[in-house]
């Protein structure tokens, strides 16, 4: 599964405002690239295959198949991961696991701050946006 579903409809939102761009600066639309040749191939021949995670393409590159349905797969090439394929289905879990916990334990301390610890907080962020050097403290 994409760990980001919206990623391919960001990226070909990116690419269409590069193209406008292009096409202001040079008068004319940019011809197709390679990339987004496979790009293309691999969403359509991923839409006919959900349950394979990863396609190698004409230009021995491995794409992974945005339309895939099933448990996470590692690269094809990552031998590691495929010896012992539980053992790195249950790191990323963990993982996914911790930051979750993370997340969470922020927003608990977040949530414990009073409203004045809020405002001190904002005004420092704001102080920081508003300086003329280039560190934001967050």
């Amino acid at each position: 599964m994409a760990d980001n579903p919206w990623a391919a409809l960001q990226a070909r939102w990116e690419d269409d405002a590069e193209r406008e761009a292009q096409e202001r600066i040079y008068g004319e639309p940019p011809q197709a690239t390679e990339s987004d040749a496979v790009r293309e191939w691999v969403n359509n021949v991923g839409a006919d295959r959900p349950d394979q995670a990863w396609f190698c393409s004409n230009y021995d590159t491995w794409e992974k198949n945005p339309h895939y349905v099933g448990p996470e797969e590692p690269h094809p090439e990552d031998d590691e991961a495929w010896e012992d394929i539980d053992a790195w289905r249950a790191a990323r879990a963990a993982k996914a696991a911790k930051t979750a916990a993370d997340v969470a334990a922020e927003i608990k301390a977040l949530n414990a701050l009073t409203i004045e610890e809020r405002q001190a907080r904002a005004a420092a962020a704001h102080a920081a946006l508003d300086a003329d050097d280039d560190s934001i403290p967050f």
